[in-house]
């Protein structure tokens, strides 16, 4: 979403949590913080440290936290069963995902600084190579990944993550659907990701990461050296991108469980596929009168 449509954009969901259009990073750090205390007390984000960057950590009271608000709408791969692992393992882990944050700052200071606000903390485990985010625990996620991901795989396993947390917040804000109970089960429209029908839901977020990563790879993080293991490469991708927006577009359930400003996101990643409005069909043109 940063990438895809602007920093503005990023931050306006965290922008309407303050009361301030105008707000940048230092005057969100508190408003955001108590903002998730009040809507997911349970969770535990972190002390002050976490106000200015993200902490990467095995702390089994999150973990605890993860699996019992585990009924969130994103994109999650979440397998959280119990796991025997050991110290050293979790270390390297810890060091990889920091090492990959900080690969990136090299290249985009801004969007780690926001990512540090937003992300609060990152659970990593064991082997179960699983990953995810849901929206019951904003501004947490986890990384139970196996060791020896290049730096392009964890970057873009980290920035796929943060804009489903971004997604969650403008969601919050401002509504992506109509109806989200009924966006949650129905308009079964095409994912871009598991190339599979799914609910609108799922399909829009995981329309805007997959955008937003073929953004991402159009700078210099798309010279990191990756092994295609989150994301396909890049023109399998982008083709996939298409068929989900020309399947959106097929569906009429789905357009009218857009919200404006879900049918803005939408139309925000068509025009970043330059894909233009399909044509109407013969039998869809308007008739002359006689």
């Amino acid at each position: 979403m940063y990438y895809l449509a602007g920093r503005d954009a990023a931050l306006a969901g965290l922008r309407a949590i303050a009361g301030n259009r105008q707000a940048d990073l230092d005057d969100l750090r508190v408003p955001y913080r108590d903002w998730l205390g009040r809507r997911q007390p349970t969770v535990t984000i972190g002390g002050d440290i976490t106000l200015r960057r993200t902490e990467f950590c095995d702390d089994p009271e999150l973990k605890r936290a993860i699996i019992q608000l585990n009924t969130g709408h994103a994109e999650s791969h979440a397998d959280l069963a119990p796991e025997i692992f050991d110290a050293g393992t979790v270390r390297r882990r810890i060091a990889a995902l920091e090492g990959a944050l900080e690969r990136l700052r090299e290249v985009d200071t801004d969007v780690v600084d926001l990512f540090e606000l937003v992300v609060n903390r990152v659970f990593v485990g064991g082997d179960n190579a699983v990953a995810g985010s849901t929206s019951s625990s904003i501004g947490v996620t986890w990384a139970t990944l196996p060791n020896d991901y290049p730096s392009g795989d964890l970057v873009e396993f980290l920035v796929h993550e943060f804009t489903h947390h971004l997604l969650f917040i403008d969601d919050a804000m401002f509504q992506h659907y109509t109806d989200p109970q009924g966006a949650a089960t129905r308009g079964l429209t095409l994912s871009p990701v598991r190339g599979v029908l799914r609910p609108l839901i799922f399909v829009l977020h995981s329309l805007v990461v997959a955008v937003e990563i073929l953004k991402l790879r159009r700078g210099p993080v798309g010279t990191m050296p990756t092994t295609n293991f989150f994301h396909p490469d890049t023109q399998h991708l982008h083709d996939s991108c298409v068929a989900c927006v020309r399947s959106i577009e097929a569906s009429v359930e789905s357009l009218s469980l857009l919200s404006p400003r879900g049918l803005a996101l939408f139309n925000i990643c068509r025009a970043s596929l330059e894909l233009h409005s399909p044509r109407p069909r013969p039998a869809d043109s308007p008739r002359s009168e006689r």
